[in-house]
């Protein structure tokens, strides 16, 4: 055990335990002092802990015959941590600003033991507050489990945590961020406010900085208005060549398009437009920018003989790969859905063969890596439900319930409080439904069309067949039909658009299982009607040829005609976070001005 004492070089007594020390043999305990704060120590648990006090007390350093060791590289905070560790196997890194001297001391000290749990410490603590100091801690110590993951986490979270950019140390570290690729922003502006924000926080307001934020723009995607409205940012304002190089992308934009810039005829009326210095940087600027690519992949359940499995679509290396298998019984009838992109909720459901039904909502943590079941129950059992997230809820919706009997109750989860609502039941007993949001309100597709708003369901009409999904993309609608591999879309005017001829966009290669969407883009999982064993990907732009008379194909990512399993439909298709960022290029002339 240990002793903490608040002095530089303490009174030592030789006491009972001591006593050795007059015949000549080492002491049972010394003291470590570090700064001006000492910690009395046993002799046996340093040695018997760390390689480093081995050597130290039991060879033939100084030391070994010392009461009291100076330790001038380790802060007292470090030694608290490091002691609690030997004494109790515990990690302390509460406080993220000690965690840097920990790591310091822990590698000084020979413990991996102790920075292999820090760094599984800091993953589970790893959240909007938490982000960019743990990031810049992987980063340093180059922690190889938590700095994708922590990268990850800040590229996918930028919308939620924007507003702690000034965490972020350094001008370098911000240009990484912002320029970076797979930054996931809702709009480019909101780079443009961010990176403004943090020169404004963080004292850094030199004339080429503000050039760096400019620098990591992605031009192609940021409108006129947004575009006027940088000029007015008073970073702008107080630097020319800025101002120069905004004004010059709006005319751009008005007289060529972004992608017209570059065209070989309009270059003599560009040389003529534009001062060289403005010309230069324009061109560097546009030129070295690529499209930003979400952090995320397309997830999917998938059935097999043994077990359940989550899969995920790579999109780079297009194939579908197991992401992980689900644990313990293989529920019959569950739901799973994702939350946040680094969380996943498995709820609902039975299993066959004992016919018990599950009660509890088990949530797996992506980044640490780790399922746990949550204390509350469900309202009522069921199987064959719908699940949908929005916000912080999980929205359960019909189902079968205890003795085969078809529900019409709609129960809704909240996942930060872990606690259990109800809605008004839906208008009908019914199972396996598929709904998403659009503009904030609930739509539930059956043997009817249903949107809940104003606290109540409303009937929007009968179908002609009933959907296998569906999905919200700007104005519309976008759906398919069981048995009937096409592509639809409602457009706009949703109170009467069970009576509209669907607009047929797309006709896909196979019977769709299910489906979602990344920004503009629609992921297919479909699978063959006569072939058990045939699964595919498909692809398909919702912004491209909005309404296709010829309804050509969707395009075919991947297919397998050798599988072992199925797709679960019931599951629908849901959307992770992909940890595995590899791609850390960044615009290279901003580099220029760091």
């Amino acid at each position: 055990m240990t002793e903490k004492e608040n002095t530089i070089t303490p009174e030592v007594k030789v006491g009972a335990e001591d006593e050795v020390t007059a015949t000549g043999a080492a002491p049972l305990s010394v003291i470590l002092t570090t700064g001006d704060v000492s910690f009395t120590v046993s002799r046996a648990l340093l040695c018997r802990r760390s390689h480093y006090f081995e050597a130290m007390l039991n060879g033939h350093f100084k030391e070994a015959n010392q009461r009291q060791i100076f330790l001038h590289t380790v802060t007292p905070d470090a030694m608290e941590c490091i002691l609690n560790y030997l004494n109790f196997d515990v990690a302390d890194v509460a406080n993220l600003d000690h965690v840097k001297d920990t790591f310091h001391a822990a590698n000084y000290f020979g413990l991996e033991s102790l920075c292999q749990k820090i760094e599984n410490k800091l993953i589970s603590m790893l959240d909007n507050n938490t982000c960019f100091q743990i990031y810049q801690i992987a980063k340093e110590h180059n922690l190889s489990n938590l700095e994708p993951k922590s990268k990850s986490f800040i590229l996918y979270s930028f919308n939620e945590i924007k507003s702690q950019i000034s965490k972020i140390e350094n001008i370098d570290t911000l240009y990484w961020y912002l320029s970076h690729h797979n930054l996931y922003a809702d709009d480019e502006i909101e780079i443009f406010k961010a990176g403004c924000e943090w020169l404004t926080n963080c004292f850094d307001s030199s004339d080429d900085k503000i050039l760096v934020i400019l620098s990591c723009i992605i031009y192609r995607s940021i409108e006129k208005a947004s575009l006027e409205f940088m000029l007015t940012n008073k970073h702008v304002i107080e630097n020319e060549t800025a101002r120069r190089v905004i004004e010059g992308i709006i005319h751009i934009s008005d007289t060529y398009s972004i992608d017209g810039f570059f065209k070989d005829e309009n270059k003599e009326s560009l040389n003529k437009y534009f001062d060289k210095e403005t010309y230069e940087i324009i061109h560097r600027i546009l030129l070295s920018k690529k499209n930003r690519v979400p952090p995320i992949r397309p997830c999917v359940m998938k059935k097999s003989p043994e077990n359940i499995e989550i899969m995920t679509f790579n999109v780079n290396e297009r194939k579908l790969v197991q992401y992980i298998p689900i644990p313990g019984y293989s529920w019959w009838g569950q739901n799973i859905v994702s939350w946040k992109g680094y969380t996943i909720f498995a709820l609902c459901g039975k299993i066959k063969i004992n016919d018990t039904w599950n009660y509890k909502v088990r949530m797996y943590n992506c980044l640490t890596e780790q399922w746990n079941t949550l204390p509350s129950s469900v309202l009522t059992p069921r199987r064959h439900a719908t699940a949908i997230v929005n916000d912080d809820m999980i929205y359960v919706i019909g189902g079968f319930g205890q003795f085969r009997i078809m529900l019409s109750s709609v129960h809704v989860y909240n996942i930060k409080t872990d606690e259990w609502s109800e809605l008004p039941d839906f208008p009908e007993y019914s199972t396996c439904l598929v709904a998403c949001f659009h503009k904030g309100n609930l739509f539930v597709s059956g043997e009817h069309l249903y949107v809940y708003q104003s606290n109540q369901w409303q009937y929007l009409g009968t179908l002609r067949v009933r959907h296998s999904a569906i999905l919200s993309h700007n104005n519309r609608l976008y759906f398919t039909e069981r048995w009937i591999n096409k592509l639809f879309f409602w457009d706009r005017d949703f109170t009467n658009c069970a009576q509209q001829e669907p607009k047929k966009i797309k006709k896909c290669h196979f019977n769709v299982a299910a489906m979602c969407k990344i920004e503009n883009t629609a992921y297919i999982f479909s699978e063959g009607d006569n072939i058990d064993n045939l699964i595919g990907v498909e692809m398909c732009n919702l912004d491209e040829n909005p309404f296709d008379e010829s309804c050509s194909e969707t395009e075919l990512l991947w297919v397998d005609t050798e599988t072992d399993g199925i797709y679960n439909s019931l599951s629908g298709c849901f959307l992770l976070a992909d940890s595995k960022i590899v791609d850390d290029s960044v615009n290279k002339y901003g580099e220029r001005w760091l």
